[in-house]
């Protein structure tokens, strides 16, 4: 069964003519890069910044890596709203950062292949149609479906489905979770106003810390005016 499946293989990617290995390996590397944002923006729970910030500020330490984006933003800006801290929220944009950078990760990689497969298959397609056309000058080659005018039609047809059956899907589900992406910064900027504005400050101007109650009681004040509104 694996050999039948190894030898199909060999025909589609001869069929397809040279650009096709970039091009599977470009579509292995779209559907990493694609599970990946999938699972850190969209799977993760606790995808709003009151949610996280109330289970973060329940859980205490028992927050650790591999959660939610959100989550875990929450939990540092505990921990941060805990110490006398001065400038908060310039602390909370350094300990953001890389949770942010993580929000963004694989997301130039799907735009280049998304990009670069359409071109792929039109290399493939221009590369098909050289090869009908140097059969049509030699007649003993017409009838040849591997080296003449029915090979070359097919390579270039082939080529370029190929790079449209990579684009388009990577293409839709690209511009899906950047929308996430941007929805997952305005809720991490959330709740840095949040911590922010939990934390009222002494009269020397330095911050007090009040821990992540001042943050509760902000939030419910919000939810409230919303309800009225």
């Amino acid at each position: 069964m694996s050999g039948g499946f190894l030898s199909e293989l060999g025909r589609l990617l001869a069929l397809g003519g040279f650009v096709m290995p970039p091009l599977v390996v470009g579509a292995c590397v779209l559907w990493y890069g694609i599970g990946y944002r999938v699972v850190r923006l969209i799977l993760a729970k606790d995808q709003e910044a009151k949610r996280a910030l109330e289970k973060a500020t329940s859980l205490g330490d028992g927050v650790h890596g591999g959660t939610s984006v959100l989550l875990e933003a929450a939990a540092i800006g505990v921990r941060l709203s805990a110490r006398p801290v001065r400038d908060l929220r310039s602390r909370l944009d350094e300990a953001f950062y890389p949770l942010e950078k993580d929000l963004g990760r694989f997301r130039r990689i799907i735009s280049s292949v998304v990009r670069g497969a359409p071109l792929a298959g039109l290399l493939g397609t221009v590369s098909g149609m050289i090869g009908t056309f140097d059969a049509l000058g030699d007649p003993s080659v017409l009838v040849n479906t591997s080296t003449g005018v029915a090979g070359g039609i097919s390579e270039a047809l082939f080529s370029t489905e190929m790079g449209l059956i990579v684009a388009v899907p990577g293409l839709i589900l690209g511009r899906l979770l950047d929308r996430r992406e941007e929805t997952l910064l305005e809720e991490l900027s959330k709740l840095k106003d949040l911590l922010v504005v939990g934390r009222p400050s002494s009269p020397n101007g330095s911050t007090v810390s009040t821990g992540p109650i001042g943050s509760m009681n902000l939030m419910n004040e919000l939810s409230e005016e919303q309800g009225a509104s």
